[in-house]
């Protein structure tokens, strides 16, 4: 009411990352992976793709209002990150006006840290030998999925095309309830609630 004209301004900080759903974010950093695995890469390049992928850690961790245990591989951009993120932690932390962004509400929750696990995608095995078969996963690979949203285009009779737009997101139920199921759930699913 009368507090308002009291606002001198408002401030949005930490938006380094997207998150579209409860448990899913990300840092919307294409190319940052190639550019850390690349010979040909500066150094320059590689410390900015470094930085870019550190402020975004950073910010999702401030969201979240915790500090993790981090743990990573002692070798190559993994690390580099790992060790920027907990430095840019503690730095933030010994300052003690940047505190209270991970204050908690109990002294217990302050003994629970969450672990972080840096890990690079080329010395994960289980990634690159195992597909997720997820829905969400598919989508993501065969739709060009891009912030929830799926642009399908149609050639029409004539040449001309014509696109459909779907969002999907906690507001889709199909899209709830089947996001993270395995495919062959998801069709069987499908054709029972079309027929």
């Amino acid at each position: 009411s009368e507090t308002v004209a009291s606002v001198a301004s408002v401030t949005d900080r930490y938006l380094n990352f997207s998150s579209l759903e409860n448990d899913f974010f990300s840092l919307q950093l294409p190319g940052r992976y190639r550019t850390l695995q690349s010979v040909t890469s500066t150094d320059m390049q590689i410390e900015s793709a470094v930085d870019s992928v550190v402020m975004g850690l950073f910010a999702t961790l401030v969201a979240l209002g915790v500090v993790p245990v981090l743990r990573f591989p002692h070798h190559g951009p993994a690390q580099m990150v790992a060790e920027q993120l907990g430095r840019t932690l503690h730095d933030r932390l010994r300052a003690g006006s940047h505190a209270a962004l991970f204050a908690s509400d109990s002294a217990a929750a302050s003994l629970q840290r969450p672990l972080l696990i840096i890990l690079e995608r080329d010395s994960e095995l289980g990634v690159m030998l195992q597909h997720g078969w997820s829905y969400a996963a598919l989508c993501h690979d065969l739709l060009d999925m891009k912030l929830n949203r799926v642009v399908i285009t149609e050639e029409q009779t004539g040449g001309r095309k014509t696109q459909q737009t779907h969002d999907l997101g906690a507001s889709d139920t199909f899209w709830a309830s089947h996001g993270g199921a395995a495919f062959t759930v998801v069709t069987s699913d499908l054709d029972r609630e079309l027929n």
